[in-house]
């Protein structure tokens, strides 16, 4: 799959270069110096689309003889026992964890039996004790030493480790591998863990040949306590670095001591076991009690002085890779054709640069977004250009954010000019900023001509509900009826449509023949009771004419939403949002590969411990804002094994919006938090950035002190005559300029450009209308126009 979208990549690239496309260009884009706001970002770059979801099967994960080559048994020699067998019988009564090539980790109370006898072998790679059939990577060693925990006692249930070291150095194989250990002591990779043994399978039962394994689910510490308050040497209760576990008709057993408490987790491209515990005791087996665990990772400092190694998740994953079972954390779901709007962050030669590279994401023809920790290097080196698709545009302008600090991090964005323009492409498109929504629709604040922007809006949503997707046999459950104070029989019935959970388009027309009162609720059948929402405003096109029907479109604001009466389709066709967030992460994600971005799905906010992780590390202040959002990263990952790709935006399924920048997190893991910057909350700033237009060409100022007036004169570069005036007063002269330099800017005030206007070219205020424009109820009539209201 990573192969056949590396080469759909290649081959996009090869087209494009031989038809002569460059993404990047000096040309101004059409309406450059129109933009008002952010709000039209989504349906300036993006083209209606619906997308499909490709699925694949990946062929499952790979099985050897053994799911827990790192499963270990000890074994007792009869002779020395009691028995009078001389015959080299063994009695394998306590389990354990391979977890270097010469040491096995179990319970400290497996290192004598009760009559204070230690065990003298350790047998790997074997699932059944009884037979030789599975002997292909069944290994065997005698014990050199056992290393009890120093502060372990019989007489105690507490601190009940050991070290076992054996006589010789394990052969790697499939079958016969170290496991990792985990060693966060403050949370727990998951809620469920698997457990082995070769114990007995029932409360007195001896124990069984073949490996066996249950699944168990750690339960609650105050309740276990309780329940073991009166066991002889646990005085103390449930410790810290103890963890109770069981499953209805499921535990583990008497011959399980010593045995792994674990959970698989993963990488790019393999499956690892990690041990979190140890057996240690319990009450009964199979009968729903809870067993009593000893954690690890309270004594990973201990564990490493005796082995003489690291117990580094990271570097354990790497070590043993090639013996793991094999897996991929490529979505098994994918959204087919994406464009792509993530850019790499280029730096001068010999810049000190991370194993991780910065990003960013393009919002705009010429603005990335990114962190504020890329915008810089440990040496103080900045980038110096973006490169997408291998096609590179300089950095001119990097603005970090002004509130930015380091530790804890905090405002960590930064924001990128560009020195050219993107050239918008099908496979290249800039990603959107959610904005958050404004009742008022085209507002001066928006548009420079209002009424061309009512018009708009008002085809584009009777297309909308026009389209071929909508059932039009369902518009009558989004018909709403408008009621008037004191109702009059004798006046028309109005109704209207919901286009947006607390928006109704309706007819002006329509509620004019009621007079001067306006509507104020409007009315629903929902299960068959009637309900009425209250309407909080009303908004009417610009350009209506008294008893006209051209552009009869007014707009009711309704109190509360109604989500479920909005057709389905205009949810679709305005390009819904979909509900996981992808995560950014890079490595080898797929075997022969070189190292890469890959985008993981992420849906839900932290809870619980995550929390608990998010607010000790950042501070209720910032947990409380609005500003971050903090992701639950329970994907059972190896911990800090899948790196987070650095400065890049978070992005929907279909990379429309970016909804946030990750932040001060390195890895996508089990347990440790991801946070990201919500860029809706940083809209102002971003929105002040990409409107403002730098001038490319010395200023020509009229007027007194250096200054200009609205109207003021001016001479182009031609020598042609002009006055200074707002850019949208002078767009048909703009719509010839192919390039900046053929610009004369008089000045700017807040967002808005002055250039240098001919007089022929000047946009002055409209004559009142001739003709009126052809009636949008040349398409087929909707219920919300009121047509047969004469």
């Amino acid at each position: 799959m990573a192969r056949f979208r590396r080469l759909v990549t290649i081959v996009s690239l090869v087209l494009t270069i031989a038809s002569g496309q460059e993404l990047f260009t000096d040309t101004v884009p059409d309406d450059y110096y129109l933009r008002k706001d952010l709000s039209d970002c989504s349906e300036r770059f993006h083209v209606p689309k619906f997308y499909d979801m490709q699925c694949l099967i990946f062929g499952g994960v790979q099985v050897n003889l053994t799911e827990f080559p790192h499963m270990a048994v000890l074994g007792w020699k009869e002779e020395e026992v009691g028995g009078n067998d001389t015959g080299g019988s063994v009695l394998w009564q306590c389990g354990g964890s391979l977890i270097t090539v010469k040491y096995v980790l179990t319970a400290a109370h497996c290192a004598v039996d009760a009559n204070n006898i230690p065990p003298r072998l350790v047998r790997l790679g074997d699932v059944n004790l009884a037979s030789s059939i599975d002997d292909e990577y069944a290994q065997q060693y005698e014990i050199l030493r056992i290393v009890r925990h120093p502060e372990h006692r019989f007489s105690k249930k507490y601190f009940d480790l050991a070290l076992v070291e054996l006589d010789g150095i394990v052969r790697l194989t499939p079958g016969v591998c170290p496991a990792c250990l985990w060693i966060n002591r403050n949370v727990l990779p998951a809620e469920y863990f698997q457990a082995a043994g070769f114990g007995a399978t029932s409360f007195g039962g001896g124990p069984v040949p073949n490996l066996l394994k249950t699944t168990l689910r750690a339960t609650n510490t105050t309740q276990c306590s309780e329940s073991f308050k009166n066991t002889r040497g646990l005085s103390e209760g449930i410790a810290h670095d103890q963890m109770c576990a069981s499953m209805l008709a499921a535990d583990t057993c008497q011959g399980d001591s010593g045995g792994p408490l674990q959970v698989s987790l993963r990488s790019f491209l393999n499956q690892h076991p990690f041990v979190v515990a140890l057996t240690s005791f319990g009450k009964g087996c199979g009968i729903g009690s809870s067993g009593v665990y000893q954690q690890v990772a309270a004594h990973i400092p201990w564990i490493e002085s005796i082995v003489n190694e690291t117990m580094d998740p990271v570097r354990c994953a790497e070590k043993y890779s090639e013996f793991r079972l094999r897996t991929s954390l490529i979505p098994e779901c994918t959204v087919r054709g994406l464009p792509s709007s993530n850019v790499r962050l280029v730096w001068p030669e010999g810049a000190r640069q991370s194993e991780i590279p910065c990003s960013g994401t393009i919002i705009d023809y010429n603005t990335v977004v990114t962190t504020a920790s890329c915008a810089k290097n440990v040496n103080g080196m900045q980038p110096i250009e973006i490169e997408i698709s291998e096609q590179r545009a300089k950095i001119i302008e990097i603005q970090v954010h002004p509130d930015f600090k380091q530790l804890p991090p905090q405002n960590d964005l930064a924001l990128l000019r560009l020195d050219k323009y993107l050239n918008v492409t099908e496979d290249v498109v800039p990603s959107c900023i959610p904005l958050q929504q404004d009742s008022e629709l085209c507002s001066d604040r928006k548009t420079h001509n209002s009424k061309a922007c009512w018009d708009k809006f008002a085809e584009h949503t009777k297309r909308n509900l026009l389209n071929r997707v909508c059932n039009r046999r369902r518009y009558n459950s989004s018909t709403v009826r408008l009621i008037w104070p004191g109702e009059d029989s004798n006046k028309p019935n109005c109704v209207g449509m919901v286009i947006k959970p607390d928006t109704v388009i309706t007819s002006i027309r329509c509620m004019n023949l009621h007079g001067e009162k306006p509507p104020v609720e409007i009315e629903f059948d929902e299960l068959e009771v009637t309900k009425r929402v209250k309407i909080v405003k009303i908004s009417k096109h610009p350009g209506y004419e008294q008893g006209s029907r051209n552009r009869d479109t007014g707009l009711l604001i309704l109190a509360e939403h109604l989500v479920n009466l909005v057709p389905g389709c205009i949810s679709s066709v305005r390009g819904k949002q979909l509900s996981s967030i992808m995560v950014p992460v890079y490595g080898q994600y797929a075997p022969g590969i070189a190292v890469g971005r890959l985008e993981l799905p992420v849906q839900h906010i932290c809870n619980g411990s995550m929390m608990d992780a998010f607010k000790e590390r950042f501070g209720d202040e910032v947990t409380n804002s609005s500003q971050y959002t903090c992701w639950n990263t329970q994907r059972r990952l190896v911990p800090r094994g899948v790196p987070v790709e650095k400065g890049a935006g978070m992005l929907d399924q279909t990379h429309r919006f970016i909804h946030g920048v990750v932040t001060a997190s390195t890895s996508f893991g089990t347990d440790d938090p991801l946070v990201s910057i919500n860029l809706t909350t940083y809209a102002d700033w971003i929105t002040r950035f990409v409107l403002y237009r730098p001038p490319k060409v010395e200023l020509v100022f009229r007027a007194g002190n250096d200054e200009f007036d609205l109207g003021s004169k001016c001479t182009l570069k031609n020598g042609t005559a002009g006055n200074c005036m707002p850019e949208y007063s002078c767009e048909r002269a703009i719509k010839q300029y192919r390039n900046t330099n053929d610009i004369t800017i008089c000045g700017f005030e807040d967002t808005i450009s002055y250039i240098c206007c001919p007089i022929s070219y000047q946009d002055f205020p409209t004559i009142p209308e001739i003709q009126r424009p052809p009636p949008i109820s040349l398409l087929p009539s909707l219920p919300y126009e009121n047509a047969l209201v004469l």
